[in-house]
């Protein structure tokens, strides 16, 4: 009886372990969030665009607005009423809570339909969540995951059970594209890789059997199919480059470089995951290796393991990173090797008696990883706070050029490998009819909220901005004449008289406005009164 408690109490201590880490993390949102990221001031921006449309004429006559069915509208559709409800920064801490505790819930759900070890995948999850596309801001992606996952988990009940859980991978599969198409990948290549051996089985043995069995899933499939079909043939040419070498990408995952994006004590972490990595792989190995030697039968379940981890891998090392009008996409992809790795786990549960051990070890991981955040984030928090105050004075519709250096993580601490402040002045449009012109999003037709034609400040105010986090050479009257709007502002990271050379060549027509509290942010309005060329109908603010 003692021995029986013993193994009830360690199988609760993954599941107390997943409340545990839900609920700190839950906390910590709702204390230190939204935490700041690159691009996701502009996709709650989006967002408010999407459900409301434009705020006012200046707007209007800068953004467009798409409402046909495509890839990187679900965080959209959620996201936007509630910035009515809550305002922006509670909406976008319900964005993060969405995107950080739905990865490891869905996990648990996959890992559930191979055997036991559900909760242990979670508690993995909870800080692979943290990893550089979230840091990156890119929700949509981030949303995409859990469908991903839970896609994965419905299609092997799928096989084994058929029924209604076909029903469930075509609605998961048809989220994860409406979220962002490299979720959708990801689901499709470790599906495919994971029922493809049972197929050819079922053809080998008796080839009547797959027009029976199968039909359900290759239908499941068509309704994001015929979304996606539908999404490319509106779309143009785009540039495709692989980006990234073969031998650069196996490093990075391999040193689990994902998740050292937060500064601090993220090396420990990818340290951790490391020799993670290296005890699941040996311990899989043994079991393995026994079961190909004294049962013929585990055969079939060891080549499909393989096919699932190759798949993975060739997906990263084949994936190009420009391509569809965005690019990044090659780090996208990283993820569906640990995903292949937690799979692998998950199929081969760990002995009873060393749940509780390895739950206290990922607890561990994942304490380092939200310490860490949260060291950080207070600071940048600051920073985003003291900006906003600044940009209070911007009123209703007013145009604004951000002018931020090439190092624009001067202000922050140095190990982040992220831009927080890089997107923070799309702040100003959650309120208000007000623009701001540094925006990397708007220019990408593959969202649904993007710029007019001739709008785009990329490329007459921003002309040397690619694809780096730089702007470049700033060109205001460039701007002004293709699109015969004023900019009615320039706020600059820093001093302008301590900004680069070349960097703002007509600054002598400026003056300063205002400097934020700490002299973080600087405020500058034209000197001049607009000519007639330009028009703007820019009210002071307050």
């Amino acid at each position: 009886m003692e021995q029986g408690r013993g193994q009830n109490l360690a199988g609760r201590a993954p599941v107390a372990g997943v409340w545990a880490a839900g609920i700190a993390l839950l906390l910590t949102l709702l204390i230190v969030g939204p935490f700041g990221t690159n691009d996701g001031p502009a996709h709650i921006g989006f967002a408010r665009l999407f459900v409301d449309g434009p705020a006012g004429p200046l707007q209007d006559s800068i953004y467009r607005v798409s409402h046909a069915i495509r890839p990187n509208m679900l965080i959209y559709i959620l996201a936007g009423p509630g910035i009515g409800l809550f305002g922006h920064d509670m909406t976008e801490r319900l964005v993060q809570a969405l995107v950080l505790l739905g990865l490891p819930l869905a996990g648990w759900f996959a890992a559930s339909a191979l055997g036991r070890s559900g909760p242990l995948v979670a508690l993995l999850l909870f800080t692979i969540a943290f990893n550089q596309m979230f840091f990156l801001g890119l929700y949509n992606f981030a949303l995409s995951l859990s469908p991903c996952l839970v896609a994965f988990g419905c299609a092997v009940r799928g096989e084994r059970s058929g029924g209604w859980w076909w029903a469930g991978f075509s609605l998961a599969l048809l989220l994860a594209l409406l979220s962002h198409a490299g979720g959708f990948v990801i689901a499709v290549v470790l599906t495919a890789a994971w029922l493809l051996p049972a197929f050819v089985r079922d053809i080998r043995s008796r080839p009547s059997i797959p027009l029976r069995r199968w039909w359900p899933a290759v239908l499941a499939t068509l309704p994001a199919i015929l979304v996606l079909l539908v999404y490319l043939s509106d779309q143009s040419d785009h540039p495709l480059k692989y980006g990234a070498s073969a031998f650069k990408r196996l490093k990075w995952i391999v040193h689990f470089n994902n998740l050292r994006f937060n500064g601090g004590w993220s090396h420990w972490i990818a340290r951790g995951f490391k020799l993670l990595a290296v005890g699941l792989l040996l311990w899989v190995g043994f079991v393995r290796f026994r079961a190909w030697r004294t049962d013929p039968t585990s055969r079939f379940d060891t080549i499909r393991l393989a096919i699932l981890i190759g798949a993975a891998w060739a997906l990263v090392l084949a994936f190009p990173d420009t391509m569809g009008g965005g690019w990044g996409h090659a780090g996208r992809m990283y993820l569906s090797v640990y995903f292949a790795l937690l799979i692998l786990f998950a199929a081969h549960p760990l002995p009873e008696s060393l749940w509780r051990p390895f739950t206290l070890f990922a607890l561990a991981l994942f304490g380092l990883m939200l310490a860490g955040t949260v060291q950080r984030q207070r600071q940048v928090r600051s920073i985003t706070l003291e900006s906003d105050a600044l940009l209070q004075q911007v009123g209703a519709h007013c145009l604004v050029a951000p002018i931020f250096p090439d190092q624009s993580r001067s202000a922050l601490p140095q190990e982040l490998q992220f831009e927080p402040l890089f997107h923070v002045s799309t702040r100003i449009e959650h309120l208000k009819d007000r623009v701001s012109l540094l925006n990397f999003l708007a220019p990408l037709a593959v969202y649904p909220v993007s710029y007019r034609p001739g709008m785009s400040p990329l490329k007459s105010l921003y002309p040397s901005m690619a694809h780096e986090l730089d702007t470049g050479m700033i060109n205001i009257p460039a701007f002004e004449r293709v699109s015969g709007l004023r900019v009615d502002y320039v706020v600059t990271l820093g001093p302008a008289a301590a900004l680069r050379p070349g960097l703002w060549p007509d600054q002598r027509n400026y003056r300063l406005v205002a400097s934020s509290s700490r002299g973080t942010f600087h405020l500058y309005a034209p000197k001049a009164p607009p000519g007639p060329e330009v028009r703007t109908d820019c009210r002071a603010g307050s």
